[in-house]
């Protein structure tokens, strides 16, 4: 793993002081480079759009290529003016490096984003931005008081990758005059007593993309629990809108990908890349019949149209 790391952190900085790993033949430079851990469904679809997007306003897609983290340590490609990282995995190698052109990270939440940047040794040599994978507290809370008005207390679990933002919470729930009841749970502990005290005090369970806390082994059991307990989850994802979720917020790879190509454009016509940010656009999905079994009358396409409405006023 090591090994690999190192290869790829040479062979970045070869990219931009100009040497080739193709057969000893220094390759052209590309204007953007995107790269990924690996070619998943949701990368190909945001790498698509991205290239269209550009496409659009005049800039080939011969001067933008894609990579995979193993194709990029033995590729000749040279970026000359942006770096696209897609995924955790890639912005933490892009981390690692001294290169001296902007990175734009995607699909990576907030908190890893922090971890990624107080950790690594990077230099300031260039701008490390992000578009975030997860909405705004603010976005989130929002959606809550247009859909449940008469549930005012908001109960999450904290694990170690969400644990870090709990003041920022905190502060947007006040602003929203909500109370808030957040309850950390540690590595390896066991969960559910901590979150049936919650359900307990708490009307809305709001997840946050915090893998300790929601993954494979634990989402059934939380869910379950949530709806015995008649509290409504508010997710991240909407395959847990199907799993029993009662909604979730989120932003598709192909609105990602439309955001991206905005700040590309900005960076290729001589802007300087923008501070992390939070998501532009967004979809809804609810749960129809788990709505309708808790009495709920709460529609996607308005909730949608309404919150877009109240963030146009802020």
């Amino acid at each position: 793993m090591f090994g690999h790391s190192l290869m790829f952190r040479l062979a970045v900085l070869c990219f931009w002081f100009g040497c080739g790993f193709s057969h000893g033949v220094y390759a052209a430079p590309v204007s953007v480079l995107l790269v990924s851990a690996e070619r998943n469904v949701a990368f190909t679809e945001a790498a698509e759009v991205f290239m269209d997007e550009l496409a659009r306003t005049g800039i080939s897609r011969s001067n933008v290529q894609y990579l995979t983290l193993a194709e990029a340590r033995t590729s000749g490609t040279r970026a000359g003016q942006l770096v696209l990282a897609l995924g955790v995995e890639a912005a933490t190698e892009l981390a690692r490096t001294e290169m001296r052109i902007p990175v734009l990270s995607v699909f990576v939440p907030s908190q890893s984003f922090e971890h990624i940047v107080q950790t690594a040794a990077r230099k300031a040599a260039s701008p490390f931005s992000a578009i975030y994978l997860n909405q705004a507290f603010g976005r989130q809370l929002d959606l809550i008081q247009l859909a449940l008005p008469q549930r005012t207390r908001i109960g999450v679990l904290l694990g170690s990758h969400s644990s870090s933002q709990a003041h920022l919470l905190e502060e947007e729930t006040r602003r929203h005059a909500l109370s808030l009841m957040q309850i950390p749970v540690e590595p390896n502990e066991p969960m559910f007593a901590k979150l049936q005290m919650l359900l307990d005090t708490s009307q809305v369970l709001l997840a946050l993309p915090d893998p300790q806390v929601f993954n494979s082994g634990t989402l059934q059991n939380i869910l379950l629990s949530a709806v015995r307990a008649g509290v409504p989850m508010v997710s991240f994802s909407p395959a847990y809108v199907k799993a029993g979720a009662l909604m979730a917020i989120y932003t598709t790879p192909s609105q990602v990908g439309q955001q991206a190509a905005q700040l590309a454009r900005s960076v290729l016509q001589g802007k300087e890349l923008p501070a992390p940010q939070y998501p532009r656009d967004f979809l809804i999905d609810v749960n129809v019949s788990l709505a309708r079994s808790m009495n709920l009358d709460i529609d996607a396409k308005n909730l949608t149209e309404r919150l877009k409405r109240l963030e146009a006023t802020k």
